[in-house]
């Protein structure tokens, strides 16, 4: 059975991550219009979902009160 080898250049490790190449991939994700579109949704949707949480009333009435009128038979 014959063993299959990676090579790889000599300086480069798989443990350890190229910072180089994730900075270029940042940059350009940060030139990308569709990035920021989708930080500022979520960043909206977390600022509603805390806003539903804090103003939260403990006494709402959850009792339906349909109207009966023109509904009775």
């Amino acid at each position: 059975m014959q063993k299959m080898h990676i090579h790889l250049p000599d300086r480069m490790h798989m443990h350890r991550p190229d910072w180089d190449a994730m900075k270029i991939h940042m940059r350009h994700m940060a030139h990308d219009p569709r990035f920021w579109a989708t930080l500022a949704l979520v960043i909206l949707f977390g600022l509603m979902i805390l806003t539903t949480l804090l103003t939260k009333d403990s006494a709402v009435n959850t009792r339906i009160n349909y109207p009966y009128n023109p509904y009775w038979p």
